[in-house]
C-alpha cells in the first residue's frame, strides 16, 4: 500500500506573479490601501468618539460640581438673610416690648377652640391680657393691644406695684388687628366694673372676621376669627 502525504498547493512563482495583468495589480493594491484607510479611519473615529465622551463627561462633571457649590453658597446665603431677619425681628420686639406698666405680668392665653357667635362659626381663644404691646395671634390673624387701662390689673402707684379691685371700676382696651395680607383694624371697648351684659366689637372684614367678646363676670376676653 502507498501512503500519499497532504497535499501541497502549488507556489507561484514569480514568473507566474509577474504574468498577472498590471492592471489587475493595481486594482488590487488599491482595494488593499482603501480598506487600509478605511480601518486607520474607523479607528480614528473610535478615538475621536472616545475622547469626546470623556471630554463630555469631564465638562458636565465640572458643571455639576459648580452647581452644587452654587446652590451651596446659595442656600449659605439663605441661612444667613434667615439669621438676619430673626435678628431684626427681635429688635423690633425689643423696641417694642418696653411696658407701660413694669408691674404687669405677662398675658395669658387658652387653647383655641371653636365656638358659634351671632349665628356665624369662630375659632376662639381665651386671653387677659395685662399691658400694652402684648400679641396674640390666631388662626393667622394678630391681635396686639394698642392701649390698656385696668386697675385690678397690678400697676406702679407712688414707686409701688398695686392694685385696685372695685366692682364699679370698668376696665378699657384697644386692639389692632392685623390679617393675613397686612391690612388691620383697631377695635376698642369697655368692660367688667359691674357691666351685665356681653360686650363685643367686630371688624368690618368679613371673610375672615375677627373681633373681641367679652362676658359679665370674667377677667379675660375672647379673641374671635371666623372659619370664613
Amino acid at each position: 500500500m502507498i501512503t500519499l502525504g497532504p497535499r501541497r498547493r502549488p507556489v507561484a512563482s514569480a514568473r507566474s506573479r509577474a504574468q498577472i495583468p498590471i492592471g489587475k495589480r493595481v486594482r488590487r493594491y488599491y482595494v488593499f490601501i482603501r480598506v487600509r484607510y478605511l480601518l486607520d479611519r474607523a479607528g480614528l473615529i473610535a478615538i475621536l468618539s472616545a475622547a469626546i465622551i470623556l471630554s463630555a463627561s469631564g465638562t458636565a462633571y465640572y458643571y455639576q460640581q459648580r452647581l452644587q457649590d452654587a446652590n451651596n453658597q446659595i442656600s449659605h446665603l439663605q441661612n444667613q438673610v434667615d439669621r438676619l431677619r430673626s435678628d431684626v425681628d427681635k429688635l423690633k420686639r425689643s423696641s417694642t416690648s418696653v411696658t407701660a406698666n413694669p408691674c404687669a405680668a405677662p398675658s395669658n392665653s387658652s387653647n383655641t377652640y371653636g365656638a358659634n357667635f351671632q349665628g356665624t362659626e369662630y375659632w376662639a381663644q381665651n386671653v387677659t391680657f395685662t399691658d400694652v404691646n402684648q400679641q396674640i395671634t390666631l388662626a393667622g390673624v394678630q391681635f396686639a393691644t394698642v392701649s390698656f387701662s385696668d386697675s385690678s390689673v397690678s400697676h406702679l402707684e407712688n414707686g409701688q406695684c398695686v392694685s385696685v379691685n372695685s366692682p364699679t371700676t370698668q376696665a378699657s382696651i384697644q386692639v389692632k388687628i392685623t390679617f393675613t395680607g397686612g391690612y388691620s383694624e383697631t377695635l376698642s371697648f369697655s368692660y367688667k366694673g359691674g357691666l351685665q351684659s356681653e360686650q363685643s366689637s367686630l371688624t368690618t372684614q368679613l371673610h375672615p372676621r375677627a373681633g373681641l367678646l367679652w362676658q359679665p363676670g370674667e377677667s379675660y376676653l375672647i379673641l374671635l376669627v371666623s372659619k370664613t
